[in-house]
């Protein structure tokens, strides 16, 4: 069990894998700038750079971790990391987490079957994004 480390933009994230129920954001000088935690040990921690605004975008990013118990949690880093969604994406064997600002994937490891399953999510978290689905609807109309 090893540290594992994500880079996200200035910043990095740390955690311990399968053992971990927390995961830690530095400042690339070393400073501890959050401690978010999650209710069993982490299996995977994935982070998506948003580009919403602009593809030049390099200082938001949306966290994700993926516990033990299939609890899914989303952390923006524009909002201090607040924690912007939590569910429980229903795996008996939570194995893997893949993270865009479009969609999430969880990966469970169904050992009797012996196969990995792959679920999906689209996300919606584009702050305009009510905003813009109404004006597709009136141009549709």
């Amino acid at each position: 069990q090893g540290l594992e480390v994500q880079w996200m933009g200035d910043q990095i994230v740390t955690w311990l894998r399968n053992a971990s129920r927390s995961l830690k954001v530095w400042t690339l000088n070393g400073e501890e700038t959050v401690c978010l935690s999650m209710d069993s040990p982490l299996k995977q921690v994935d982070v998506a750079r948003v580009t919403w605004v602009s593809v030049k975008t390099l200082d938001h990013f949306i966290l994700a971790g993926l516990d033990s118990q299939s609890i899914v949690c989303l952390w923006d880093s524009k909002q201090n990391f607040a924690r912007v969604y939590r569910f429980y994406c229903g795996c008996s064997e939570p194995f893997d987490l893949v993270l865009t600002q479009d969609f999430l994937a969880v990966v469970n490891d169904n050992e009797d079957s012996n196969q990995l399953e792959l679920f999906f999510w689209k996300l919606w978290l584009h702050p305009n994004f009510e905003a813009e689905s109404g004006a597709d609807a009136a141009q549709a109309a």
